[in-house]
């Protein structure tokens, strides 16, 4: 549903449902206490979201700045994940499960400008919470596990992947110049982007953890009028050190590994458009 309050002002509302059909777990099933395969997680059911949303578009000084807010809220049934079997003993085995409710909530805001006096500029922030709302059959974190531990209450905790803070903000230059007779425009920029602190494991141990952090990149170049743009960008031009990802091994050998991120990468690039 959409609402045109001005010419630039239009306010909406969404909602909207999703599905994933479920399947059958065929290997890798957990194991009971006698050491047998729990049949009871052989059936992966399926996923079933409703969203609701509710936001603003609109735009200010004769267009030069546009402006986008919008909330959200996100509800998952039977929200599909990878687990590893954290039974006493239990061999190096993943299986697919379901979680019984998983909930996510937030806003977002969106600013960007025209060009204004050769600049352009744009910013982008997120507040995301969310949260496993009943998970009671999960598997056990990490700092958790003893000889008899078998399940674990994940119910209440964060959902892996989501920072509760992110955004990124750039601002780009542009004059008309000439390279080698050939008509254009050159530009330089920089781009900059966070995101607060998250789980990167479905247990939410506390040794899935993966800091925040923050990451800049700049680039320059020259595009012509005939649709030629060959630039350089330097990637993570400060050379912050941080983790794409952590894996906590499966088989309870407490064995935790990461993927650092690239370091600062200089890139030149010549691309064109037909």
């Amino acid at each position: 549903l959409t609402w045109k309050v001005a010419p630039d002002k239009l306010v909406y509302a969404t909602y909207s449902r999703g599905f994933k059909s479920g399947g059958i777990n065929m290997t890798a099933l957990p194991l009971t206490a006698a050491n047998t395969p729990n049949l009871t997680a052989a059936v992966v059911k399926p996923e079933k979201v409703q969203t609701y949303e509710l936001g603003l578009k609109s735009q200010f000084f004769e267009r030069l700045l546009t402006a986008n807010l919008a909330v959200f809220q996100t509800k998952v049934d039977n929200f599909q994940a990878n687990v590893v079997d954290s039974a006493a003993g239990a061999p190096l085995r993943g299986y697919l499960s379901n979680v019984k409710e998983v909930k996510v909530r937030g806003a977002e805001l969106d600013l960007s400008t025209r060009s204004i006096g050769g600049f352009t500029s744009y910013f982008n922030l997120a507040y995301t919470d969310g949260k496993y709302v009943d998970f009671k059959n999960g598997p056990t974190p990490l700092e958790n596990l003893t000889a008899t531990t078998s399940l674990f209450n994940l119910s209440g905790r964060n959902l892996p992947g989501v920072s509760r803070w992110a955004g990124s903000v750039g601002v780009e230059y542009r004059r008309r110049a000439t390279f080698i007779d050939v008509p254009g425009e050159a530009y330089i920029g920089v781009d900059g982007s966070f995101r607060s602190n998250y789980y990167a494991d479905v247990t939410t141990s506390i040794y899935s953890i993966i800091k925040g952090n923050e990451v800049a990149n700049l680039r320059a170049g020259f595009e012509s009028d005939n649709g030629v743009d060959a630039f350089v960008l330097i990637k993570n031009a400060t050379n912050v050190r941080y983790l794409n990802n952590i894996t906590i091994v499966s088989g309870n050998s407490g064995l935790v590994v990461g993927t650092p991120a690239d370091d600062r990468t200089v890139q030149f690039t010549i691309r064109a458009r037909f």
